[in-house]
């Protein structure tokens, strides 16, 4: 009984580590194309949406369209980076999504 454990094990682990691959080589495909140039560095799309949250600008619809792409690209990398990263960066979007919306009386 051990070692069919041990082997269902392994072969959990073998089948998760073979997804991961795919799903990275999936994100380098993304990232190597053309028609994608804001991928390589998903942190300005952040920080686009934060500065527009901070400096109560008229740019609202660029900062709420700027967090967004930002959390749809978030989501996509959720499993190549750390759960609590994910979570930190997915929160921190997220009130600056609301900043905005309070900003502009768009809240409820």
């Amino acid at each position: 009984m051990r070692a069919s454990e041990t082997s269902d094990t392994k072969m959990k682990k073998f089948e998760y580590q073979q997804a991961r691959e795919e799903d990275l080589s999936e994100s380098m495909a993304v990232n190597e194309s053309e028609n994608f140039a804001v991928y390589s560095n998903v942190e300005f799309l952040y920080l686009i949406g934060k500065y527009v949250a901070e400096g109560k600008t008229t740019n609202n619809d660029l900062g709420l369209k700027s967090l967004n792409d930002y959390l749809l690209i978030l989501d996509h990398n959720r499993y190549n980076i750390v759960e609590d990263e994910y979570q930190r960066r997915r929160a921190l979007a997220l009130f600056s999504v609301g900043v905005i919306l309070q900003n502009n009386d768009e809240f409820e």
